[in-house]
């Protein structure tokens, strides 16, 4: 084949792929009302400002009474992402009202990006004991222990797993773990809304607190214990995952029941993040336990 025919087929196939259509404009939302300008924002002591729009609308759904304002970036002058319409119109349903305030105001806040934020009172969190007295005798539980996990963005990817595969609680010790910042609430995807977390200041203690309770714990480590396919869970179920890198702790590791591990293929990949494995093994138990409760109708 000559150069030129080269060239032509080379030209030809570029002008397949490329598109002529105009791009298309994002849809926007029309902030038609007179909003009020507050250009400073503060925070009363036990309030706090949410910025990821799945916690917002998880709050406004699950525990609307604690919702106090929606506060708008000034700097949206004219439109908002339509994606933060239903969220609005929830707001006036509730007759909550909207602020704008300025972007320093909110950076002052931890809010350096963003266009939308709901202030709201922080999440009342119980305690183990409060936890355990509201257990049911005949219903199936899952407890997920994070045993120091420090990431944030771990802590809540596995709290939106937690919250989509039916935990209960998240457990975590008081040191050493990662807070739920603006970071893991937007990991979580609106899941911080829907799980409690609850904060212990000794972590074996705990565990042993869960087991008086009924609560069967199994731990996760690589290569260690039951393959998971072969796994029986437990009615009361607490799952232990340890931190990044280090596992399962000596002192938590003395509360464990049964060990269990992901069969992993041969290849580039030989271990699972810890929010990908708690993921998994979540979804199993999940699975199981609507079969169960299919099975008892």
């Amino acid at each position: 084949m000559s150069k030129s025919g080269r060239g032509k087929i080379k030209s030809t196939f570029k002008g397949q792929l490329r598109s002529d259509k105009p791009k298309a404009k994002p849809i926007r939302y029309s902030l038609t009302d007179d909003y009020k300008d507050c250009s400073e924002i503060t925070l009363e002591p036990g309030y706090e400002l949410i910025a990821d729009l799945h916690g917002i609308e998880a709050v406004l759904a699950i525990r609307s009474s604690d919702a106090v304002k929606l506060v708008l970036n000034s700097n949206t002058v004219h439109s908002l992402s339509v994606k933060y319409g239903p969220a609005l119109k929830l707001a006036k349903k509730l007759n909550l009202s909207v602020e704008r305030a300025s972007k320093q105001s909110l950076a002052s806040l931890g809010a350096s990006t963003g266009d939308f934020f709901l202030v709201a009172k922080i999440k009342a969190q119980p305690t183990l004991n409060q936890f355990l007295a509201t257990l049911a005798p005949i219903k199936s539980y899952l407890v997920l222990a994070l045993d120091h996990i420090e990431d944030p963005h771990n802590l809540g990817a596995l709290m939106r797993s937690a919250a989509a595969f039916g935990a209960e609680a998240v457990l975590v010790p008081r040191d050493r773990s990662a807070p739920l910042s603006p970071t893991a609430r937007k990991a979580s995807s609106g899941g911080a809304e829907q799980v409690h977390l609850i904060s212990v200041v000794n972590l074996p203690r705990a565990l042993r607190e869960l087991k008086d309770g009924g609560f069967w714990v199994a731990a996760a480590q690589e290569g260690r214990g039951t393959k998971l396919s072969d796994f029986r869970f437990s009615v009361r179920q607490v799952l232990l995952l340890g931190g990044e890198g280090k596992g399962v702790s000596e002192g938590a590791a003395k509360e464990v029941d049964d060990w269990l591990h992901i069969p992993i293929i041969e290849g580039a990949v030989n271990s699972l993040n810890v929010s990908n494995a708690g993921a998994v093994i979540m979804q199993l138990w999940a699975q199981r336990a609507l079969r169960e409760l299919e099975q008892g109708q």
